[in-house]
């Protein structure tokens, strides 16, 4: 995914602290920008730091508000700021790449995000709700801790559900929607992991069998 690639560039420089741009030299405020925007993103959307190794936000889910998506674009613009105040020039071969694929990342998010593409959350074969059907495997719960964000996480889906649906709605009366005809793939997934009993469905898999980091007083 372009994700990776970027991140492996990026942390190929080097992470370091932030700090005022115009007292770093342009290798370390590069750096600085890179790892500042990692931890924003990570805590806005704990489904990717989780995906990344992170584990301080596992007991919750992204907020998709319209009002946390403006924060968002307002983060995306002052690290895009952050970025054109680095001299490129002076940065060695690999840092110039990583600082091209850094500004293209950040020109894509700002451009999605002055169309508002969170009205339209899922499409033909991706979208919130089949990122939740890997829920299981991304806890992958080894501790009691682990389970106790994992259960907090799954907790959550109301919310994160009811957010996404009142975005679509958005969607829907500003006219911004995707084809009708891609509703049928979307239903079926959804069909597909409905259950008559709890334990059949994919959220069960982690109480099947406890890791032995779980005591059985536990």
């Amino acid at each position: 995914m372009l994700r990776s690639a970027l991140l492996a560039l990026a942390f190929g420089i080097g992470l370091g602290s932030a700090a005022p741009v115009l007292a770093q030299s342009p290798s370390n405020a590069l750096a600085a920008l890179f790892a500042d925007e990692r931890e924003f993103i990570w805590s806005e959307d704990p489904l990717i730091a989780t995906d990344d190794g992170i584990h301080k936000h596992d007991d919750r889910l992204p907020s998709v508000t319209p009002a946390s998506q403006e924060r968002r674009m307002k983060a995306y613009e002052q690290f895009a700021k952050r970025l054109e105040s680095i001299r490129r020039g002076r940065l060695k071969p690999q840092e110039q790449v990583s600082y091209d694929l850094f500004k293209f990342m950040i020109q894509q998010r700002m451009a999605l995000s002055r169309y508002k593409e969170w009205r339209a959350p899922l499409n033909s074969d991706s979208g919130f709700h089949a990122d939740i059907l890997r829920l299981d495997e991304m806890a992958s719960p080894q501790t009691v801790k682990d389970y106790e964000n994992y259960i907090a996480r799954l907790n959550d889906l109301p919310r994160y559900f009811d957010e996404n649906v009142a975005n679509m709605r958005i969607g829907m009366r500003d006219g911004f929607t995707l084809p009708s005809a891609i509703l049928e793939g979307v239903s079926k997934i959804v069909a597909g992991e409905q259950c008559d009993d709890v334990e059949k469905t994919t959220f069960w898999r982690p109480f099947k069998k406890f890791p032995d980091g779980v005591p059985e007083r536990e």
